[in-house]
């Protein structure tokens, strides 16, 4: 009954009109949310569909004021919006622009890559969905950058999908926040606050502070456990890179889940979400698309900690 296409009898669609994807549609919509649909019917009395849903109790709806719009913490920063419809990306720069945000446009995600590779952004918002080059594959491609801080740019996700899991899957691909459209002004602004603050922050690709509470004082731990990242990381992230050229996804999974304790010991950021979605591709969760996204983010993350780590290491341990 709540599959695509299906009638109960062949000449439904001619007497009453419709293709039958109501129902599958619905059953979709709630389960996307959390719920099962549900059906109770008797021949000749007719149908009863329901569904249960447990939501988070919404805010009240606050004043919008000036101090909360703008205290002045985007003045000078260049964002670039990479957006294919024109109509978004004006309403956009009139926003950006109030907070006198410099702002450069991208009607494409190929494009975006390329003003990104020529130019030093604060933050870029990302559609998804762009010809000739996608979100997903343009936040690829800006992660690869050979200079780390510039790779490291935060990237906002616009979407026109609210759920949770798609927002999960941008994250694993390496975008720092998501944005569903249309978005309110106060909302756009203190997103592009926090991703402004948070960068300023996390000059790294790692966090020591774990280990260093974990050696007590003891660097001779810390080298050691440095040193064995640094032997062994980079053949695993060879590995990742060629198992998932060949679409073998249990192998991935199975490879990050060995490494996952070493990603927590080193703290290495942003990884999180990539991690999560790889370790689920060995049960055929998400699209091929999206692991490779998520595979290119968390390789080129390590690639990148594997260059800063050595640093960290005592004279006796370098």
């Amino acid at each position: 009954m709540f599959e695509g296409f299906t009638q109960a009898y062949a000449d439904t669609t001619r007497r009453f009109g419709g293709t039958g994807l109501g129902l599958s549609i619905s059953r979709v919509l709630v389960e996307k949310l959390g719920g099962v649909l549900k059906v109770e019917s008797e021949v000749g009395r007719g149908s009863t569909f329901s569904f249960t849903l447990t939501l988070p109790k919404a805010e009240a709806p606050r004043a919008k004021t000036e101090d909360v719009l703008d205290n002045g913490s985007l003045i000078g920063r260049r964002i670039l919006l990479a957006e294919d419809n024109e109509i978004n990306r004006d309403v956009a720069r009139l926003m950006l622009e109030e907070w006198q945000v410099q702002v450069d446009e991208a009607p494409d995600g190929l494009i975006a890559v390329e003003m990104h590779a020529a130019n030093a952004y604060d933050v870029i918002l990302m559609d998804i969905q762009m010809p000739n080059m996608n979100g997903l594959e343009a936040t690829a491609r800006i992660r690869q950058h050979p200079d780390s801080q510039r790779a490291q740019v935060p990237i906002l996700a616009l979407t026109a999908n609210a759920f949770r899991a798609d927002n999960e899957l941008y994250l694993a691909a390496g975008m720092n926040d998501c944005l569903a459209k249309p978005f309110e002004e106060d909302a756009l602004y203190q997103k592009l606050v926090n991703l402004v603050a948070s960068a300023a922050q996390h000059t790294r690709s790692y966090d020591l502070t774990s280990l260093r509470e974990l050696a007590r004082g003891k660097q001779a731990f810390v080298d050691k456990i440095i040193r064995s990242f640094l032997r062994n990381i980079p053949e695993t992230v060879q590995d990742l890179r060629l198992a998932a050229g060949d679409g073998n996804w249990v192998r991935v999974a199975e490879l990050v889940h060995h490494i996952k304790p070493n990603l927590v010991q080193l703290g290495v950021e942003g990884v999180d979400e990539a991690v999560k979605q790889l370790e689920q591709a060995r049960h055929g969760i998400g699209a091929s698309e999206t692991r490779l996204a998520a595979v290119g983010h968390l390789t080129t993350r390590l690639d990148r900690v594997v260059q800063e780590l050595p640093t960290e290491l005592s004279s006796e341990g370098a």
